[in-house]
């Protein structure tokens, strides 16, 4: 059985949840959030306590709640063992990288056309990554366009 705990310290409006894990006694703190949250976080942490002591999956509501709560609660939730700790991608920070990392995710282009668009998808990144190293062809490619080259006056 979980307690809900109002905390009004240094100016601060949050909710704790206290309640005993593994006959240990714990506390999470929920944060700044209405009373009805609270109260629905109270009965989905309680429900996730009765999964994890019983090693069964939690329902698809409490599932779907753990998709809306923020990453913080999310990994006080891990750390305790009573969900899955949320997978952190590392997302492409360059235009090759992109390339490489969408071709990568779709191999099933590769077995559905025979690796034509695989071949496609290499060229692209292989042609990003020359001018990535070449940029001077663009500002001679400007110059054509009417542009002042930088030597220019």
């Amino acid at each position: 059985m979980a307690s809900l705990q109002h905390a009004t310290e240094d100016g601060r409006d949050s909710w704790k949840l206290r309640f005993y894990l593994n006959k240990k006694r714990k506390v999470i703190g929920l944060g700044t959030i209405a009373k009805a949250d609270a109260e629905e976080a109270k009965e989905s942490i309680e429900y996730l306590i009765e999964c994890s002591d019983r090693s069964r999956t939690p329902c698809k509501s409490t599932r779907q709640w753990l998709d809306r709560i923020p990453n913080g609660l999310h990994s006080r939730l891990a750390a305790l063992g009573l969900c899955e700790a949320r997978v952190v991608r590392d997302l492409p920070t360059t235009v090759i990288a992109y390339c490489r990392s969408y071709i990568a995710g779709r191999k099933d282009w590769y077995t559905a056309n025979s690796g034509k668009q695989f071949k496609r998808g290499h060229s692209l990144s292989a042609f990003v990554e020359r001018w990535w190293n070449a940029p001077h062809t663009l500002l001679r490619s400007l110059g054509h366009l009417g542009f002042p080259r930088s030597s220019d006056p």
